[in-house]
């Protein structure tokens, strides 16, 4: 039995099947180490769309620069001179790495300098503060874009490792942490760059030691220990930060969560609207510019009071009141959108609610024996008049083929006189339980 299981997953796993010489798997990673002519110009170019892409806060775009960069040449390079232990193969991608690196920073601090637009977008600011998902993420597409190399045919692999290891972004926002001095933000974002080219050349070492490519150098036992140890405490002392900036980023968000319910809660119940908030969840505190009714101070200690039950204790409220005349105009229009917002969640809501309301009657009409309840009963008449009697019964029918079920309608007329059109009430009764197999009969 663990023959048979060893077995199959050395089938389904197998990377030796369609896996492409290893002289020639190496050979083209080499070609893309080097940065000159086309690759130099075609990293300037990518720069500056990712430049653009992260000023006007167009995810398009940056996605563009993305494929076209060839960044990742000299990163693999490094992860296959490790690999093979060729060393004069890891010089030269380390010294193209820096060269790209340099002209990048260089290109993307040039353009924002220039640039008329020098607020920060959401698209920016989302690589400033990696975390340990990053690393994961680096290391998974460096591992997928390796493997996607060592291939006969190369597959579309490739440009989406690019765009989900994202390398062109994270240095051109550096680019514009040095050209708008702010140092966090090239920190962040340089950092973000740094983990992404450790674990694409950590992945590259691992698939080429786990292919078996044979190495240009013969080391001993203690020198290859060396060097992998070496690796292990780079890839080790790169993750640390991002740990931590993962705890500060999830507490970030608990924090606003709660918050989040706080003001839902809280402050709606007092028919009270936020108009704006200012939430700083690393130092604890919440701003809230309030618009509504005037609020004493023994409401303002109720709601404050109230942050116990949301865990908020250490947090530090503070409550503006915004008078009529002392609202500015950009408040009142993210009053007006918030307040349109609401009204269209609770319409969509209503309708939706209303909707499954209809669909739950019918289903249960549908389970009683005789549906013909007073209501139903009710709108016959006011369409077609009053009768003597309604029953409307679910009945099985059965055949040789199959067994079916139908509506059996059974109407007593007031007299005889009175014009009922068959046709016309199954139609009616159709819409109204859902189902076409309506048999009408009226007692004569």
């Amino acid at each position: 039995m663990s023959n048979t299981i060893i077995n199959f997953l050395k089938y389904r796993f197998n990377l030796d099947e369609d896996k492409a010489r290893e002289e020639e798997i190496i050979l083209n990673l080499q070609k893309s180490i080097e940065f000159k002519g086309t690759n130099l110009w075609t990293l300037i170019f990518a720069i500056f769309i990712a430049s653009i892409g992260l000023n006007v806060n167009s995810t398009a775009v940056i996605i563009g620069a993305m494929l076209i960069s060839p960044l990742m040449g000299p990163i693999m390079g490094v992860g296959l001179g490790l690999g093979i232990f060729d060393f004069s193969l890891i010089k030269l991608a380390l010294k193209n790495l820096v060269v790209a690196v340099v002209i990048a920073l260089l290109t993307s601090y040039i353009y924002f300098l220039l640039s008329p637009l020098q607020e920060a977008q959401s698209e920016l600011l989302a690589r400033t503060k990696p975390t340990i998902w990053d690393v994961l993420i680096a290391l998974f597409g460096g591992l997928a874009g390796v493997i996607a190399s060592t291939r006969k045919n190369i597959s579309n692999t490739i440009p989406g490792v690019a765009i989900a290891t994202a390398l062109m972004p994270p240095i051109c926002t550096a680019g514009y942490g040095l050209a708008s001095g702010n140092l966090a933000y090239f920190a962040g974002a340089f950092y973000l760059f740094v983990i992404n080219s450790v674990f694409i050349s950590l992945s590259t070492f691992l698939i080429i030691r786990f292919l078996k490519f044979k190495p240009v150098k013969q080391l001993d036992e203690l020198a290859s220990k060396k060097i992998r140890q070496t690796i292990w405490l780079i890839a080790i002392l790169t993750i640390i930060p991002s740990v931590y900036l993962a705890y500060v980023f999830v507490n970030a968000e608990f924090f606003r969560q709660k918050t989040t319910r706080f003001i839902n809660d809280e402050i709606k119940a007092h028919n009270l609207y936020v108009i704006d908030k200012i939430i700083d969840p690393q130092n604890k505190t919440i701003t809230l510019v309030i618009y509504g009714n005037e609020i004493s101070d023994s409401i303002k200690k109720l709601i404050v009071a109230s942050k116990v039950k949301y865990n908020l204790q250490d947090a530090q409220i503070n409550i503006r009141q915004a008078q009529s005349g002392t609202v500015s105009s950009r408040d009142l229009t993210t009053f007006k959108e918030n307040l349109q917002r609401q009204i269209i969640d609770q319409n969509n809501f209503s309708t939706a609610k209303d909707k499954k309301i209809k669909q739950l009657e019918t289903e249960l009409a549908l389970k009683n024996k005789n549906l013909a309840s007073p209501l139903v009963y009710n709108e016959f008449k006011a369409l077609y008049g009053t009768l003597k009697g309604l029953s409307i019964i679910k009945t099985p029918v059965y055949s040789d083929s199959k067994t079916d079920t139908i509506l059996l309608v059974y109407i007593e007329p007031l007299n005889t006189k009175q014009r009922l059109n068959n046709r016309q009430i199954a139609q009616w009764l159709s819409a109204k339980f859902n189902t076409n197999k309506i048999e009408v009969i009226i007692k004569k």
